[in-house]
């Protein structure tokens, strides 16, 4: 017959949890497949930038559980809000400086954890307004050139930076 072998209650417990893990990447490795697919048809519907910039961002929000969300195109020197989530009180208009910058030049996703009080990101609730605890600035690239910035925030503590991971074609 087979020989068992007496498992401690500890190697129970970790191997249980490795499985945990295991099956964790695998659900979030197929919600963003499926994210992909849907923002994939969403870049390709209409003609309209504005109309194609709120529906892959309706996508990238429901992927990222972003609490805030916004495309900002490059607009002369500034970049122009052309689709946003839960934006009322952000402008529609930012000057192209600190990490929006940042991310047009380096060609990178800018997070940050420490948001500064200056920061004009923010999310309007009943009673006021709150602001984000993390902020990701991703440039927008087309054929090689920087065309905007998508920008996430949470209030909560989350890997917004490990969210975005959607690989879009040019």
């Amino acid at each position: 017959g087979i020989a068992l072998r007496k498992f401690s209650k500890g190697m129970i417990q970790r191997l249980g949890l490795a499985f945990g893990r295991m099956a964790e990447a695998l659900r979030r490795r197929e919600e963003r497949w499926g994210a992909e697919g849907r923002l994939g048809a969403a870049l390709t519907t209409p003609l309209d930038p504005d109309a194609t910039a709120a529906s892959a961002l309706r996508e990238v929000v429901a992927f990222t559980r972003a609490n805030i969300a916004a495309v900002y195109l490059v607009d002369g020197g500034g970049l122009r809000r052309v689709a946003g989530h839960a934006v009322e009180g952000s402008p529609e208009v930012l000057p192209r400086e600190g990490m929006l910058a940042e991310a047009l030049e380096a060609g990178r996703p800018v997070l940050l954890t420490s948001v500064p009080g200056d920061l004009p990101f923010r999310i309007g609730v009943g009673f006021g307004e709150l602001r984000p605890r993390s902020v990701l600035a991703a440039p927008l690239c087309s054929r090689g050139e920087q065309i905007g910035v998508l920008l996430l925030g949470a209030v909560v503590r989350t890997d917004l930076k490990g969210a975005i991971t959607l690989d879009v074609a040019p």
